[in-house]
């Protein structure tokens, strides 16, 4: 799956003077996306459960943004990456504004959907939805 990676944007901003070096080399998130074949693994183990189907579907992560406005759907590549932007700001910020301060969440953003726009077309931004059919075992 593509991503944009953080570390890449964190070291960005730190050449802009919006947070201090020591708080961007302390920050860290750690996270894991299991595959496919381990959420089976882990469903099938657990017993209750039969997978009939697991499915990983990959989308464009920026094409498949519709964004409304005024009753018509805008579908400019700068306005898909403010609205995903917009979704990651929305799980993101809480951690990030405790990290770094409320007063650079603004900018951050805005440069957050720039690198988007950027990064379109150039790499492949995805996203995964794992899709799966499952029935409980008698």
């Amino acid at each position: 799956m593509g991503t944009i990676n953080l570390h890449k944007h964190k070291a960005e901003k730190s050449n802009k003077k919006l947070v201090e070096q020591s708080k961007l080399d302390s920050f860290n998130i750690p996270s894991y996306c299991p595959t496919s074949d381990e959420i089976r693994k882990v469903i099938e183990e657990e017993g209750s459960f039969d997978v009939q189907r697991l499915e990983t579907i990959r989308t464009d992560w920026v094409k498949n943004v519709d964004v409304i406005d005024d009753e018509y759907t805008v579908v400019d590549e700068e306005t898909r990456a403010e609205g995903v932007a917009k979704f990651i700001r929305a799980v993101a910020e809480p951690i990030l504004k405790s990290e770094f301060g409320e007063e650079i969440m603004d900018e951050l953003f805005i440069r957050f959907k720039n690198k988007i726009i950027k990064l379109y077309g150039v790499e492949k931004l995805e996203v995964a939805n794992l899709v799966m059919h499952i029935t409980k075992r008698t």
